[in-house]
């Protein structure tokens, strides 16, 4: 993402010949954050719990 400001004519070529990479990866990434921190608040909850 940081790239991006740096290089902008690249970044507007790439939209315009392949517009799905860009995109695709976000979601996925931002569902995979949310299970990952969903998964260890999980993992503290049961060592809160345990103690």
């Amino acid at each position: 993402m940081a790239a991006a400001h740096f290089d902008h004519s690249t970044t507007n070529e790439e939209r315009r010949t392949v517009p799905s990479e860009p995109v695709a990866p976000t979601p996925r990434f931002a569902f995979g954050g949310m299970l990952l921190g969903h998964l260890i608040l999980g993992q503290a909850r049961a060592e809160t719990a345990a103690e």
